[in-house]
């Protein structure tokens, strides 16, 4: 017998193979006799096919394995390594790519859906449908940049009661300047000072600052000249108490104290008594309660929801609209655009007058607004909603002169996408134009404001980057040329938010700037005059420089800056009346001070000798 698994002899009943150790079981019993095998030599054996030799071949029995020629010794068992797996296909990446790609297209579709659906409105909608689709746009950007401005201008100062402000004023000379001066006045300077030509005076400035803290306000305020400080005034104010205290520490440290309304009531006299008064009434002024007024106002949401609200229900009743396509051209920048007229009779203003009106008297937010306004004011806020009720009554009441008048024509230039470039309004005796075709970094700029010919006209050129626009408007009235006014990156989109970026110059034409017959050296310079305002404002900061130009040389400046921030501290002060406080003053003293402070500042011998300082 053999090993059923190896195939090596073994002894008849064996149960174990002695070379690979393999249990054996007995082979079943054979069914008939096995034939014998032919002999070398032997008879002839019968023909037979290859069939019939493959069907008399014995089958082999269950559990045997044909023997084999094996190795004389058993194998070394080896390690188990498990069979490597198949890789796995990547079945999802085609469906990752294809979600990515719709998520792409919906993200740009959303960001686009103004664009998107104002293409389908303007190729299918009826014009009315897309004109109000188009100022709903408009309007919802109007809404949130006059909201912008409105807080940027008004509401940054609610901490009026409890602020922190700094600023000044500089006035420069250039040479110029110094030249137009001594063209002016040289020939009375010299008689002081022959050699005189004013190289000597470069700026005159004031610099200070403001605290309020409640009832308290302390302002400080000193003039210099050349950068030198020559005199500095200390003023604090205390509105509860009626009083204002005053300084000059190059006089006397000591405060001098007067009551707050006996120097505003100075306001209306003349001269120095007039700036007295003026800075008194800066001073006397309630910090809380225009706090507490400026803090009724509407906040800068509800501005917006109101703005909105009211002009989309004027847009309501925008039903004849005419559509056209045409060219919109200023100076040779052209650009091809919708044209949507919208014409509002009288009737139809009256509609939507009065659609307005009856809205506003159940309006809660506007009765909230004229409410909390009039308490702040110390007004009977109920009564003045009433007054307010009864005026929109009367404006219901006289309605019928808005019907029976012309209306207006309101024609709006889009492009493709539904931006704005242009519109105009036409009303019985008022024009308003506004075009500004865009191709590249190109823009063509109009504006007409007033009836027709005799209103201002704007009409330029140039070019923008980003939202900064640098260019020169022709200006225009009543057939006249009235000058140039150049714009130099000037940031459009911060001006619509109420905040100045940029520099603008308005050059006079000469007709403008003749001052008379003959010439002068003062009428040569005007003829030439160039007006620069460079801007830099923000919420609660900014600076503005005013420049004058005659032939691109500077003759003078002037720069205002401010910068104001929450929170202050006041210190209360208490001073003496004048005859206590005036009884041991050294004027000489002071003027000696001030005379030495000139000096430095470089002003000639020649006028510091005039101040008579008792040596």
């Amino acid at each position: 017998m053999f090993c059923m698994k190896c195939g090596a002899k073994l002894e008849d009943g064996a149960k174990f193979c002695p070379q690979c150790g393999a249990a054996q079981t007995p082979a079943a019993p054979e069914s008939g006799p096995v034939p014998a095998a032919p002999q070398v030599g032997g008879p002839a054996e019968p023909h037979r096919s290859s069939t019939s030799r493959q069907q008399a071949a014995p089958s082999p029995q269950p559990g045997y394995a044909a023997p084999t020629r094996q190795a004389a010794y058993a194998p070394e068992p080896q390690p188990y390594a498990p069979a490597p797996q198949p890789k796995k296909k990547k079945k999802h990446t085609g469906l990752v790519i294809v979600l990515i790609l719709i998520l792409a297209i919906a993200a740009g579709a959303y960001v686009m859906r103004d664009k998107i659906s104002s293409y389908a409105l303007r190729s299918f909608a009826p014009p009315e449908k897309y004109y109000q689709h188009v100022e709903k746009l408009s309007i919802a950007e109007f809404g949130a940049n006059a909201a912008e401005a409105y807080d940027t201008l008004l509401l940054a100062n609610t901490d009026v009661d409890n602020q922190t402000s700094d600023g000044g004023l500089e006035l420069r000379l250039d040479s110029a300047g110094r030249d137009l001066i001594m063209g002016a006045l040289g020939s009375t300077l010299q008689q002081l000072n022959p050699s005189e030509d004013l190289a000597w005076l470069q700026s005159l400035s004031i610099e200070g600052g403001r605290v309020t803290q409640g009832d308290l306000t302390s302002m400080q305020m000193k003039l210099l000249l050349n950068g030198t400080g020559l005199v500095t005034l200390n003023l604090t104010a205390d509105t509860a108490a009626d009083k204002l205290c005053l300084s000059v520490p190059e006089l006397k440290s000591d405060y001098l104290e007067m009551p707050l309304s006996q120097l505003e009531a100075m306001s209306g006299s003349s001269g120095m008594g007039s700036i007295i008064g003026m800075v008194g009434g800066m001073m006397s002024a309630d910090n809380e309660k225009l706090a507490e007024a400026l803090r009724s106002m509407p906040d800068k949401a509800t501005l917006e929801k109101l703005i909105e609200k009211y002009l989309n229900l004027i847009l309501d009743y925008a039903e004849e609209v005419d559509k056209d396509t045409e060219d919109l051209s200023v100076e040779g920048v052209k650009v091809e655009v919708t044209a949507l007229e919208l014409t509002a009779d009288g009737p139809t203003l009256a509609k939507a007058l009065e659609s307005v009106y009856t809205e506003m008297k159940k309006d809660a937010d506007i009765k909230s607004i004229i409410v909390n306004t009039s308490k702040a004011r110390d007004e009977d806020g109920d009564a003045a909603y009433q007054e307010f009720l009864k005026s929109l009554d009367e404006s219901l009441e006289e309605l019928d002169q808005v019907r029976s008048s012309d209306g207006f024509t309101m024609t709006v230039y889009t492009d493709a996408g539904g931006e704005v470039l242009g519109r105009e309004l036409h009303t019985d005796g008022f024009d308003y134009v506004m075009k500004f075709p865009q191709q590249g970094d190109k823009f063509g700029l109009e504006i007409l404001l007033g009836e027709g010919e005799n209103g201002l006209h704007l009409k330029g050129k140039g070019t923008k980057s980003g939202d900064k626009l640098t260019g020169e408007l022709d200006m225009e009235s009543g057939g006249s040329f009235l000058g140039i006014l150049a714009l130099e990156g000037l940031d459009k989109e911060k001006l619509k938010q109420g905040s100045l970026s940029g520099a603008i110059e308005i050059r006079p034409s000469d007709a403008m700037m003749n001052a008379g017959e003959g010439e002068s050296t003062l009428t040569s310079l005007l003829r030439n005059l160039v007006i620069r305002l460079d801007m830099d404002t923000a919420r609660n900061k900014g600076s503005i420089t005013l420049t004058i130009l005659s032939d691109g040389s500077s003759l003078l400046s002037l720069t205002g800056r401010m910068n104001a921030k929450s929170g202050g501290r006041v210190s209360p002060v208490t001073g003496s009346d004048m005859e206590q406080w005036s009884a041991d003053l050294a004027p000489n003293d002071f003027l000696n001070t001030l005379v030495d402070s000139l000096k430095r500042a470089g002003v000639p011998e020649a006028y510091t000798s005039q101040i008579p300082t008792g040596e």
